[in-house]
């Protein structure tokens, strides 16, 4: 059950790759001899009217097949030389090369595209221009290689190792759209014009560069400075409203001022909720929603101000309790109650609302006189596994936090629209991502940064955006690790064409280069597992377990203290930050078994690896890589998962993958 930030590659990959690296070095089959000399990409380029992506709507198509049609002979019924209908006698416009990022999702970057064209004619430039130079022309990309640059059978992916999040989206969208994005032999890329330019080369030719940016990354940039008010909406119209004002409506129409409640929204919902009354006895009544709520309502906002005419029943953005999750800590809290909430629900679970001390005497309990009508932040939920035949293989019930569930002040929300607002300029408008990065920074900033938000494409549906705790890292820890034929050797040859390893230190972990020495100069998590993870012998690491326990219940010590003293006065500046220090403590040791909490943790290390091969789909980021050849101690202490992906075509047809890893510690034993 792989998830999205730590994936098993996929076994159609793996079995593809392992052909590959044995080809021409354990055998020189017909298969194997096509394979080495075939490997030459098809790439077409296909413009559309309007968002929709169909064969009504085509405008324009490039390369492709149509790249060996008679127009692009020098003679006959339709060459250049000989047409009468062609004023030109140059061949037509041609693509020279590609460049596909899959981008680094934790760090809100959206995938893209560049493709270069040239024109050979300058009489076909009012063409390129008509269809191409329009900011927002939704174009879509195709690459393909020819069935014999495939030593495997069957060219899809393997649909039972797909990310768990998978099974549950695809049924939002249309089968075909899903289906071509799981072939190993085909890149699929569909975008919008973001920019353009051209130059002129010495021989008269023109050099066109076209950058596109996937179409669900177009949402994230929305303008939401202010608003239009359509007729026929579900949502009052108001000239005077923005986000926060027709939100704020939505909430006071369901809610009852006079009655403190938890209030579920909508049937089919478990995570789609308000809660309003006083936090704390004679305070002010206080209103928040969960995150999901909030994503709904963005949905909202999106599809009818910003894109009025997009014609899709699909939602843009996602977050719900099916598909989003966080990771399980027994002593979470949040460090401010008054602007992020983690609701323990009926069920109870853990006290994540009880600011007390360990023997419950001094403190109090958040929002004490509201019943609960949710399950919570925490709780148990049921992971399905599925074979290549959609047949169910295993259930397992883990305890894990919910992400949607979490509630944020409307306050909270009405400062950052506000603010966000009179911020934004015609260069620097106030956009969809702008505002989800606030909220993420806020829920990180009052948790502890447990929970890290951040809005991503989805890996194996590109057309879905998910609102996505990036420390989540699934509910199967032993993933097993593709090991990647980096050297030739005996038994197998090597399939990579450039390999290089670096580390470099971010500047803000500059201070985590003491706990290489064994010493921890501040409670982060990165400079806690540095003495055990760089022990020079089993004796030192056993040391360095033994001071890891004991900074662990250091640390707890000092979160429920802060819990009991936040609870005293829940206003108190200086005591939430007291409280927000002491929980990056208990998350630098959040167990006392240095080995559970590394795969608690989870922390990435800054070791940057990267290779290139021939090219293939069916990566994603998280996707989990062994390679022999590296330092004993790599290999022992971390694991390599990929970061960025980038594919890119050269002018004779040349496709070639990049990848780049960062490393984990390891969660398993060699």
């Amino acid at each position: 059950m792989s998830d999205i930030f730590y994936s098993q590659v996929n076994n159609k990959i793996a079995e593809e790759l392992n052909l590959r690296a044995a080809a021409g070095k354990t055998g020189r089959s017909t298969d194997q001899l096509n394979y080495m000399l075939s490997k030459i990409a098809n790439v077409q380029l296909t413009a559309y009217e309007g968002l929709k992506v169909d064969d009504e709507n085509k405008l324009l198509i490039l390369g492709g097949s149509d790249a060996q049609s008679p127009e692009f002979y020098p003679t006959g019924k339709t060459g250049y030389l000989t047409n009468p209908d062609r004023p030109s006698k140059r061949p037509g416009p041609v693509i020279t090369g590609v460049t596909v990022n899959i981008a680094d999702n934790a760090r809100f970057q959206i995938n893209t595209s560049t493709i270069t064209l040239l024109v050979q004619d300058p009489v076909d430039l009012d063409l390129i221009e008509t269809i191409f130079f329009k900011p927002g022309r939704v174009v879509k990309l195709q690459v393909q290689h020819p069935e014999s640059a495939y030593l495997s059978e069957d060219p899809n992916l393997d649909r039972s190792q797909l990310v768990t999040s998978t099974k549950i989206l695809e049924n939002e969208f249309e089968p075909d759209l899903v289906d071509e994005f799981l072939k190993l032999d085909r890149l699929v890329f569909t975008g919008l014009v973001s920019s353009f330019g051209f130059k002129y080369n010495d021989d008269v030719t023109i050099a066109v560069t076209l950058n596109l940016t996937a179409t669900a990354g177009t949402y994230p940039s929305a303008d939401m400075s202010f608003s239009t008010n359509p007729a026929n909406t579900s949502i009052e119209n108001t000239t005077a409203d923005n986000f926060y004002t027709l939100l704020d409506r939505q909430v006071n129409n369901l809610v009852d001022a006079t009655a403190p409640a938890e209030i579920i929204i909508g049937t089919g919902y478990t995570d789609r909720s308000i809660l309003h009354g006083p936090i704390q006895e004679k305070s002010e009544t206080s209103r928040f929603i969960t995150v999901a709520y909030l994503i709904a309502q963005l949905n909202e906002y999106i599809a009818t101000w910003i894109f009025p005419d997009k014609k899709s029943d699909n939602s843009l953005l996602y977050c719900n309790d099916k598909i989003c999750f966080s990771n399980y800590y027994e002593h979470l809290i949040s460090a401010d109650p008054h602007n992020i909430l983690l609701w323990p629900g009926v069920l109870d679970t853990v006290g994540t609302d009880e600011y007390k001390s360990s023997d419950g005497n001094d403190g109090r309990q958040v929002f004490a006189d509201v019943k609960a009508t949710t399950l919570g932040y925490y709780a148990e939920h049921e992971f399905i596994k599925y074979d290549s035949a959609d047949e169910e293989t295993l259930r397992e019930t883990k305890l894990v936090g919910h992400p949607s569930r979490i509630y944020v002040n409307m306050k909270v929300i009405e400062e950052i629209v506000n603010r966000l607002t009179d911020a934004a300029t015609e260069q620097y408008p106030f956009t969809v991502k702008q505002f989800l990065i606030e909220i993420s920074r806020e829920i990180g900033k009052q948790t502890g940064y447990a929970v890290s938000m951040a809005l991503i494409q989805h890996p194996e549906i590109p057309e879905a955006l998910l609102y996505y705790d990036t420390n989540y890292l699934g509910p199967a820890q032993a993933v097993t690790e593709y090991t990647i034929p980096v050297f030739s050797s005996k038994g197998k040859g090597s399939i990579v064409r450039d390999f290089k390893l670096s580390f470099e230190l971010p500047a803000a972990f500059k201070t985590t280069l003491l706990g290489l020495g064994g010493v921890t100069p501040s409670p982060t998590i990165l400079s806690s597992f540095n003495p055990w993870l760089f022990s020079d012998n089993k004796e030192k690491q056993v040391e360095a377990a033994e001071q890891f326990k004991k900074h662990h219940e250091e640390n707890l010590v000092k979160l429920n203290k802060a819990k009991a003293y936040l609870g005293k006065d829940l206003y108190s500046q200086s005591r939430k930050e007291s409280l927000q220090q002491a929980l990056k403590g208990y998350l630098a040791y959040p167990d006392a078994d240095i080995k559970d909490a590394s795969k608690q943790a989870k922390p990435i290390w800054p070791l940057d690896l990267e290779f290139t091969i021939d090219g293939i789909n069916g990566f994603i980021f998280g996707d989990v890589l062994f390679f022999s050849g590296l330092p004993k101690r790599y290999n022992e202490q971390f694991v390599f998962c990929i970061q960025k992906i980038k594919h890119t075509i050269s002018d004779s047809g040349d496709w070639t993958t990049n990848i780049s890893c960062f490393a984990r510690p390891r969660l398993i034993e060699l």
